[in-house]
């Protein structure tokens, strides 16, 4: 059987490739869930770099928030401010740098965290945005109409 490794490294640059049998042991470490240093095999004569892999979860948004906010939501990325609300989180239209974004985005919502406020633009950081377990960070305007909603 094949696993998929999926290495991702800053600003979304990606590989993947196919490789049997490795299942790589996860640890948490500084807030993080990750992947000890793989060391790929050479295949037809062309070796490959040692990689790390770097996701948290099951790969989705959702996971990826919880990970790194602490904020207890779970579920549909799109009910997430429903969640939150019921699990006693403030919820709201204004950013906050550290909260939860929600967003119209994809056929069940999205989420992503809120890293730096610039004026009216944020930067954020997402997981399965540009595909599942790739972390990307892109910037949005505070004023995008897929915005719902803001957990703090």
């Amino acid at each position: 059987m094949t696993t998929e490794i999926i290495s991702c490294m800053l600003y979304a640059l990606c590989t993947v490739t196919q490789y049997p049998s490795i299942r790589p042991t996860l640890y948490w470490e500084n807030g993080y869930i990750k992947a000890p240093e793989i060391l790929l095999e050479p295949i037809e004569k062309e070796k490959r770099l040692v990689k790390k892999v770097y996701y948290y979860g099951n790969g989705h948004c959702v996971p990826y928030a919880r990970a790194r906010t602490g904020i207890q939501i779970t579920g549909i990325a799109g009910r997430a401010l429903e969640i939150a609300r019921f699990r006693g989180y403030k919820t709201g239209i204004i950013p906050r740098e550290g909260s939860i974004v929600v967003l119209n985005e994809g056929p069940v919502g999205h989420v992503a965290v809120v890293e730096k406020i610039y004026g009216d633009m944020l930067y954020i950081s997402e997981q399965n945005y540009r595909g599942l377990y790739i972390v990307s960070e892109r910037i949005i305007s505070v004023s995008y109409d897929s915005i719902l909603g803001y957990i703090y």
